[in-house]
């Protein structure tokens, strides 16, 4: 399983972006889980459905909302990003493909949704302070490609977190 969204972002911000969910996607080209051993691994856990065979709630986490999604959807060609965890692997959407789809999901909106363009400057913030490796050349070229088309604002949005960042310094 790969975790994507805010969960991902989390990760990558080591726990600076704060979700109350956890959106999990098969890798791409893996077999889908059956409903069964689905839900064999979301009772072993301790979750429970609300109601759809792709959402639980884990309470033991202070009710987090965990999304069972399909494959992974990415645009780009990074590979997956992994940590090693205390119980194992971990594999992250790769950071670039987070970063430009948060832009996107804040500026496809009319004003700019808040959650969205925060947890994107959280994000690079941490890309360009070092904390993460991204590829910047990477995320122009998939901020200027056909499916999100929004070079214009990844290039706004670096700049003012670069200067924030100097500010801090």
């Amino acid at each position: 399983m790969v975790v994507v969204g805010g969960r991902a972002i989390e990760f990558y911000t080591a726990g600076d972006y704060l979700t109350r969910d956890l959106e999990l996607c098969r890798a791409a080209g893996t077999k889908p889980l059956s409903a069964r051993v689905e839900a064999e691994v979301m009772n072993a856990v301790g979750a429970r459905s609300v109601g759809t065979r792709r959402q639980w709630l884990l309470d033991a986490l202070g009710e987090v909302t965990i999304d069972l999604l399909g494959e992974i959807e990415t645009v780009g060609t990074a590979p997956l990003q992994t940590l090693l965890g205390p119980y194992g692997e971990v594999r992250l959407m790769p950071v670039e493909e987070l970063l430009v789809e948060r832009v996107f999901m804040a500026f496809v909106c009319e004003p700019p949704d808040a959650s969205a363009l925060s947890a994107a400057k959280q994000l690079a913030a941490v890309c360009l302070a070092g904390g993460v490796r991204a590829d910047w050349r990477r995320i122009e070229r998939l901020a200027a490609g056909k499916e999100y088309g929004i070079a214009p604002a990844v290039r706004r949005l670096k700049l003012q977190v670069q200067r924030e960042l100097r500010k801090k310094n």
